[in-house]
């Protein structure tokens, strides 16, 4: 899929070759790819903030490419599972996005209400650069409850962000 920086396949996700292998964390254990011996799987793509996500969602498809579309808000991820449903090569994580808890910190309870109905999980965790230093509590409250949560529900895949976040920040 053209990225807008042509630096990955997806911009800065992150893409897997899977050597014909069955994944325990898709459904099912689904089959990445029925067309040959490899599939590739992208963990962690913003496919929502593209100019045209159907568009990337079509190239994903046609190339047999798994992906999990990540998102940046619990509101977002509405709007994006539901433009997203009909592609069997997608799967829309739920997410809450470390720089954006201090303006959106009331989205938490609807996170927590809609957790249920995702397995996947993402973009959550902490930001430890600069510009989110004052924002580092509230980020450290969100994602304890995001984590939480996670535990009682169980069984959930998550995909983390991790930026400038030592031991002293945790």
């Amino acid at each position: 899929v053209d990225s807008p920086n042509r630096s990955s396949a997806r911009g800065h996700g992150i893409a897997s070759t899977i050597h014909g292998c069955l994944c325990p964390w898709l459904e099912g254990g689904r089959r990445l790819c029925d067309k040959g011996p490899q599939g590739i799987a992208d963990m962690h793509c913003h496919v929502d903030l593209y100019p045209d996500p159907i568009a990337v969602a079509r190239e994903a498809a046609r190339d047999n490419i798994w992906v999990l579309a990540v998102t940046t808000t619990p509101t977002a991820w509405h709007g994006t599972r539901s433009r997203l449903q009909s592609f069997e090569n997608i799967e829309v994580a739920l997410g809450f996005h470390p720089e954006l808890v201090h303006t959106r910190r009331t989205e938490i309870s609807l996170f927590e209400s809609l957790l249920q109905t995702s397995r996947y999980v993402g973009e959550v965790g902490l930001d430890g650069s600069p510009q989110y230093k004052d924002h580092h509590e509230l980020q450290l409250i969100v994602f304890g409850r995001i984590l939480s949560a996670c535990k009682r529900a169980g069984g959930k895949v998550l995909t983390i962000h991790s930026r400038r976040i030592g031991r002293a920040h945790v």
